[in-house]
């Protein structure tokens, strides 16, 4: 692998995330977003996330090592439906995220207006952790019932989640200082449409997927206005691969 962003040097893979800290910002817990797309941009086929498909070994290996920094995994309700597994780090991380003051594994966020999940999934059955569920108060109160028999449940707005008051009740309930975001694109959207995202890491895919109506990495009504602004920190490269952080402005 090679460091080609702020300066050129040959590293391991091991090298590129190890001294990763996110550092709370004043008022609300860090936030960043890790999505892998195309080089058209798409992380869809046939609606489907293909994260699995589109990254390589190094890419989930990169993955493992931008999550271990974290308190919390959060992912969108179609994105656990898709792929209802917990996102675990690797047994070699958990000794890195010790030294670091953090427990063995992050926790996991799902947010869903609805309340329509795959209870006996793995994300629920086989965690470390009882999953965190983010809902409103639209969300039917049987389904709330239910979920709250296998999650701990915030309700976090009225007509639809609302991010900012999201990251303040995993803050004030659980303590929570640092998210990662995983997806899917809608998700991405609000949080950055709110501006609650400080950090962006985006791995490019040497592929092309092309189609219409597939999902980009940003999927929401309205254009941003203004739009989000990055700067670039880190990029590196590995057989035709990009692993690129931004900072969000």
């Amino acid at each position: 692998m090679r460091k080609v962003f702020p300066e050129c040097k040959n590293v391991t893979l091991d090298e590129v995330y190890a001294d990763l800290r996110f550092e709370a910002t004043a008022g609300r817990p860090y936030t960043a977003i890790n999505m892998v797309s195309s080089v058209d941009g798409r992380t869809t086929v046939g609606g489907r996330l293909e994260s699995p498909r589109l990254g390589s070994e190094r890419d989930r290996q990169l993955m493992g090592w931008v999550r271990h920094a974290v308190d919390v995994v959060v992912r969108g309700a179609q994105t656990v439906r898709a792929n209802p597994v917990y996102p675990l780090i690797p047994d070699e991380l958990v000794p890195v995220r010790l030294r670091k003051g953090l427990g063995e594994q992050p926790r996991v966020a799902i947010v869903t207006n609805s309340c329509d999940l795959p209870l006996d999934s793995p994300v629920f059955t086989a965690g470390p952790s009882r999953p965190i569920v983010l809902t409103s108060r639209v969300a039917p109160p049987d389904r709330v019932s239910k979920v709250a028999s296998r999650a701990d449940v915030l309700f976090a707005g009225e007509d639809a989640v609302d991010p900012s008051r999201a990251v303040q009740m995993l803050r004030s309930e659980f303590g929570i200082e640092r998210i990662l975001l995983e997806g899917g694109p809608t998700l991405n959207y609000y949080f950055l449409r709110q501006r609650v995202v400080d950090e962006f890491f985006w791995t490019v895919a040497p592929k092309l997927i092309g189609g219409a109506g597939e999902l980009s990495l940003v999927e929401g009504q309205d254009v941003f206005d203004p739009f989000v602004q990055l700067k670039l920190i880190s990029a590196y490269t590995c057989a035709d691969e990009l692993f690129l952080r931004y900072k969000v402005l």
